[in-house]
């Protein structure tokens, strides 16, 4: 399934379900500041997969071998592709 998240949309998802992270939510100067923040949120609340125009598996892995992987999981987890500073 997927789900296009808008600003209420959002807003609303954390009103509802971490209420005590709005107060640093609206503190952010910028928006790519809180959809940064919110998108942890929902991913921790939802699970899921995040891909951007500049994440990507890298060779010969896909996001299939990716889900796999995370559904034989019993715990929550959350992956994060390599950066350099």
């Amino acid at each position: 399934t997927t789900y296009l998240w808008t600003d209420d949309g959002i807003r609303s998802f954390l009103m509802r379900q971490y209420p005590e992270f709005l107060p640093v939510y609206d503190s952010y100067m910028y928006d790519i500041q809180r959809v940064d923040a919110a998108r942890y949120f929902i991913l921790y609340h939802y699970g899921g997969v995040y891909t951007d125009l500049d994440i990507g598996c890298l060779g010969d892995r896909h996001y299939d071998d990716l889900i796999q992987s995370l559904n034989s999981s019993k715990a929550k987890g959350a992956l994060f592709p390599l950066t350099n500073p």
